[in-house]
């Protein structure tokens, strides 16, 4: 049967080849149907990855997309080989989602069958020199496909030379269309005749009409010359902008939210975004192709602004923002000997808040090795368990500790917080308010790990910088555990700071801000809402990462100015 099967996909090959070039070509671009296709790979080409699903549909740009049937096929994975993790984490596909798809094989014979009937249409690829070795290796050619390819990317780099950016995604959204966050062939499929519709309505305005003159088109180079980017955004609307603290978002054709931002000066922020193009990271100009609109709250201070960004991120959950987004992210709190962790504060747990992979842990580690005969690997970085004794020692003999005594994580952190004074007490004033600043920006709102890479692992590493590490460690549990307790003193206070050269003032009730709504250009907006009431003895029960988000951001924003906290007693 395989051999049946294969020799009637030659046959077809065959076919295709031989009527090959007989294409409509004086047919209106509108009305000629094409192929359009998709593949998505474990890798970044045939030697290095296999096909796991293929999608292709046949369209014309006249046709409406929402009534197309995109055939879509999983291809099975041959055995003894897995799906990356990072291919899963971009199309959601995993090993138990191929277990049951069709043989390479059939899903070939599937598509050539499909294939014979398409009357000789040119098919439409987007990035179609990635797709093509792919597609040849499928089909088990080796040097043409039995089909003419016209690819979107090179069609856009031609007609539109100043836009940001060229990836799929970029140029579906600069026509309009938003894809799914996940890398789905169908879903690519149906962006790309997103594409050739918006390609289309731009050929016909340039006067290419037919296939024949879209060939022509692609043999002539752009004539550019340090273009400027093309965005869709109004540009009167975004140099009218206020300059004023505020929030921005920005908006695709749809009217979703793209993505979410705080300024000092909406003005000057967002047409930051706007200006200059060598160095430009890729992700954010994806974003810049897909922006039509921008929406704006003004509001009375930048520290109001970056507390707003952040409760904002958490409702909307714009694609295009990475850090202070919700997640999968929560709290952690422990109990008084932090032998016991949970995710809600209580009379057993009521040490918190701190995130996962925090540097307490790292103590409880430590206080576990001390009373082990083998010590535990306690850093990302794996250590001969001897050095880690060895360095641990070197640590304790620098700040005259007994490296015998068996210490509980308490008298670690105390250790710890010793250490953190005489680190403020070295340093002059204002560093110490450089300091604080540093410690409220290196608090990782991506809930990432909170580990700073500070060794160099290509290079053998001692128990002397190993001791060094421990000093680091202990000093970071020490400045975490601080934090948690000022963040906890902001959920109930009032809020003094100077900024522009006058007292601003907010009050706070377990999280939120109570005071009048601010200004908005585009409405009004509430900061937060809450009725003033006795300050809880487990203030943290009922919030989430949410109100940990906000505190953090108001800790970091106040740091910037003088301030005064003062506790709320009711």
């Amino acid at each position: 049967m395989r051999r049946l099967a294969g020799a009637l996909g030659g046959a077809l090959l065959l076919a295709l080849h031989s009527g090959f070039g007989q294409i409509h070509s004086f047919m209106n671009l509108k009305d000629q149907t094409f192929l359009f296709l998709d593949c998505q790979t474990t890798g970044v080409h045939p030697s290095q990855g296999h096909l796991i699903e293929l999608a292709w549909v046949r369209a014309s740009a006249i046709a409406d997309p929402k009534s197309l049937s995109i055939q879509s096929r999983l291809i099975a994975l041959p055995e003894d080989t897995f799906i990356p993790s990072r291919v899963t984490e971009m199309t959601g596909l995993r090993a138990d989602d191929l277990a049951l798809a069709p043989s390479l094989s059939e899903v070939r014979a599937h598509f050539l069958e499909q294939l014979s009937t398409a009357n000789e249409s040119p098919a439409i690829i987007h990035y179609a020199q990635f797709e093509k070795p792919f597609l040849l290796s499928f089909l088990e050619l080796t040097e043409t496909l039995p089909f003419e390819v016209f690819c979107t990317h090179q069609l856009s780099k031609k007609l539109f030379p100043h836009l940001p950016s060229r990836n799929i995604r970029g140029v579906s959204g600069f026509f309009g269309s938003r894809i799914s966050d996940l890398r789905r062939a169908s879903s690519h499929v149906l962006a790309t005749v997103e594409i050739w519709r918006g390609l289309v309505t731009e050929f016909e305005r340039v006067g290419v009409t037919g296939l024949d003159d879209v060939r022509s088109f692609l043999k002539v180079a752009p004539k550019v010359k340090s273009p400027r980017y093309e965005y869709r955004v109004d540009k009167e609307k975004r140099l009218r902008l206020p300059n004023r603290p505020g929030v921005y978002r920005m908006l695709a054709k749809s009217g979703e939210i793209l993505y979410v931002g705080k300024a000092t000066s909406l003005k000057d922020r967002v047409n930051s975004y706007f200006r200059g193009k060598r160095g430009r990271d890729k992700r954010k100009l994806e974003l810049m192709a897909q922006v039509w609109d921008l929406n704006v709250t003004e509001c009375r201070t930048a520290l109001e602004a970056a507390v707003l960004e952040s409760d904002e991120i958490k409702r909307l959950d714009p694609p295009y923002n990475v850090s202070l987004k919700k997640g999968k992210r929560r709290l952690l709190f422990y109990s008084r000997d932090f032998a016991e962790v949970s995710a809600t504060q209580s009379e057993r747990c009521p040490l918190g808040p701190f995130k996962p992979f925090n540097s307490i842990e790292r103590m409880v580690a430590l206080s576990e090795s001390l009373r082990s005969p083998i010590f535990r690997q306690i850093f990302h970085e794996l250590f001969d368990p001897e050095d880690l004794a060895v360095a641990y020692q070197i640590f304790c003999d620098r700040h005259q500790l007994d490296h015998q005594e068996p210490l509980s994580v308490r008298e670690l952190l105390a250790v710890g917080m010793k250490l953190l004074r005489q680190q403020l007490d070295e340093t002059l004033a204002e560093e110490i308010s450089d300091e604080e600043k540093l410690e409220s920006a290196s608090d990782d709102l991506n809930d990432d790990d909170n580990e700073i890479a500070d060794e160099d692992l290509s290079v053998d590493v001692g128990p002397e910088e190993i001791a060094d590490k421990f000093e680091r460690h202990f000093i970071r549990a020490a400045k975490e555990l601080r934090r948690t307790k000022r963040l906890t003193k902001l959920l109930n206070a009032k809020v003094r700071w100077h900024c522009n050269e006058t007292w601003e003032e907010l009050t706070l009730s377990q999280g939120s801000l109570i005071r009048e709504d601010v200004s908005a250009s585009s409405g009004s907006v509430e900061l937060g809402q809450a009725e003033s009431k006795m300050t809880p003895r487990f203030p943290w029960i009922g919030l989430e990462i949410a109100d940990y988000d906000r505190m953090s951001v108001l800790f970091s924003e106040l740091s910037k100015y003088p301030h005064e906290i003062k506790s709320l007693s009711f």
